[in-house]
């Protein structure tokens, strides 16, 4: 596989990172704009600290993905 395919394929992977962290950053705002009835009503126990920890983590392979140097 030659640097200029691996470079794309690194592109595509953080953009489709980006994207998710976009679509968190949606959810999350969403949540945190019910009231505590609405919250409690529609949105299963935990769901709000489920979606943090799933960004941060997608967070981290961004990061992650920043870091690599190509050759």
């Amino acid at each position: 596989m030659n640097n200029n395919h691996l470079s794309v394929n690194l592109q595509s992977a953080q953009s489709y990172l980006d994207e998710a962290l976009e679509k968190f950053d949606e959810m999350i705002d969403f949540l945190q704009n019910l009231s505590e009835e609405e919250l409690e009503a529609s949105v299963p126990i935990g769901t709000l600290s489920q979606i943090e920890r799933a960004q941060a983590l997608v967070f981290q392979a961004s990061s992650a993905l920043d870091k690599i140097k190509l050759p």
